[in-house]
């Protein structure tokens, strides 16, 4: 694995954890503001304050804000190429957000970073559920 791919994947790791508890500081640190997101939710976000009030917003529905959701990565794969690095995995997602919604399912996810003045910034996210074996598919 490259340097790049070490780096990026340690930020993944990072973003899987602040995840679990919608960590608005450490998302907001690491997204440019031009950031795309298409969500698991099944809409789309554009900008950094958009991705950052549904975060700030869904922290508020949680009934227990002392429970963080499980989130179990597998099948990551990591790919670099000139100062891009893309993050492809499967997620088992397990999120209670109270009646605002509840997400228990397999789901699967793409990060793209790109270095930018010499640090690695999240420039797109993409989550969306997983049904393995439809028309051949894994």
């Amino acid at each position: 694995m490259s340097t790049d791919q070490e780096v990026v994947t340690e930020l993944h790791k990072q973003f899987v954890e602040a995840n679990t508890h919608e960590d608005t500081d450490w998302l907001g640190a690491h997204i440019v503001a031009d950031i795309t997101w298409f969500n698991l939710n099944k809409s789309n976000y554009f900008g950094n304050d958009a991705i950052l009030n549904l975060w700030t917003w869904l922290g508020e529905q949680r009934p227990d804000k002392s429970k963080e959701a499980v989130l179990t990565v597998s099948n990551r794969h990591v790919q670099s190429n000139e100062g891009a690095v893309v993050v492809s995995y499967d997620l088992s997602v397990d999120y209670d957000f109270g009646d605002a919604a509840q997400f228990h399912a397999g789901a699967r996810g793409t990060e793209v970073w790109f270095k930018l003045d010499g640090e690695f910034k999240l420039v797109h996210f993409h989550c969306s559920e997983h049904e393995p074996g439809n028309m051949g598919g894994l």
